[in-house]
């Protein structure tokens, strides 16, 4: 499998034809079973390079959100939920 795109980690398949997922001001083009991940906060798109489209798992947490402690639990010893 290739190495992800600069600023993006590997993360597992998600694709069944190739897409393009433009960041910021590039354009990294990601084949079959290429994935990536990436903050959600940034400037981003993504398309199909097929008419036929493409498979894609989208996975979002919210590790930068104020309710991030739902998925994540209490930061500080001691704090509930």
């Amino acid at each position: 499998m290739r190495q992800p795109p600069l600023g993006t980690r590997l993360a597992g398949p998600a694709a069944s034809a190739s897409r393009t997922a433009p960041l910021r001001d590039t354009t990294h083009r990601l084949a079959p079973g290429d994935s990536a991940h990436f903050d959600s906060l940034t400037p981003h798109r993504i398309a199909a390079q097929d008419q036929g489209g493409v498979e894609l798992l989208f996975v979002h947490t919210l590790l930068q959100s104020p309710t991030a402690t739902l998925c994540l639990g209490p930061t500080t010893p001691g704090e509930m939920p």
